[in-house]
């Protein structure tokens, strides 16, 4: 209860009710140190240059910085165009982002860099084709962008070649317990899946279907 009180204290905003597990600990702990980590700024001394310099100190240039939380998102929404590279960009690469559980300074960072009020930031991404096909409420894709940073695909060349026929047979069995440990017996990507099947059907859907068709999406 100690930690969680002190989740809440840090982050007014949010609406988490309490409940107690492992996961909720690590997390709330997470966002403390990280919180504590922040400089302090008060909301009067915030002015243009150091909204600037304090959003700046919170950009990320490569997708290995972004917590966890931050890559999931992300990396759901690489999986919904499995033959494209999508990259991540906007607020949350550039330091400007906001969390539901953010405190005053942060918003004051925001208004002094004329950024819209939110409660929480969305999700921008780009590709070099805009999609036709529908995206998450809490994603924007943006038409151009100055930063960017590359969402890792899977990389299906990390599979042995043993493995080609059993992961045709086990995506035709619809076995996507099977297929999410064999996913993460080989690392075919950062994440390592354990109950959100829908990346997981997309990603096999697209080495699958390219192998059947004999053409090269990044086949096996």
């Amino acid at each position: 209860m100690e930690v969680y009180a002190e989740f809440i204290r840090l982050h007014p905003k949010s609406k988490e009710v309490f409940i107690l597990s492992d996961e909720n600990l690590k997390r709330w702990r997470w966002h403390i140190e990280n919180i504590k980590a922040m400089p302090h700024l008060e909301r009067i001394e915030i002015n243009g240059a150091l909204a600037r310099d304090w959003a700046d100190a919170r950009k990320f240039y490569d997708f290995s910085e972004l917590p966890k939380y931050m890559k999931t998102r992300y990396s759901i929404l690489s999986s919904l165009f499995p033959d494209r590279q999508v990259y991540a960009c906007g607020s949350r690469i550039n330091g400007e982002y906001v969390e539901d559980w953010s405190g005053p300074e942060v918003d004051e960072m925001r208004a002094q860099l004329m950024k819209q009020v939110k409660r929480t930031s969305d999700y921008d991404f780009f590709m070099d084709i805009p999609p036709k096909e529908p995206i998450p409420e809490w994603a924007d894709f943006v038409l151009r962008t100055e930063r960017k940073i590359e969402i890792p695909m899977w990389d299906f060349s990390k599979l042995p070649e043993s493995e080609y026929e059993n992961v045709k047979e086990l995506y035709e069995a619809q076995d996507w317990s099977k297929l999410i440990l064999i996913h993460n017996k080989y690392q075919l990507s950062f994440n390592s899946y354990c109950c959100d099947e829908a990346p997981v059907k997309r990603w096999y859907k697209w080495i699958i279907d390219g192998i059947n068709d004999k053409t090269e999406p990044g086949t096996i």
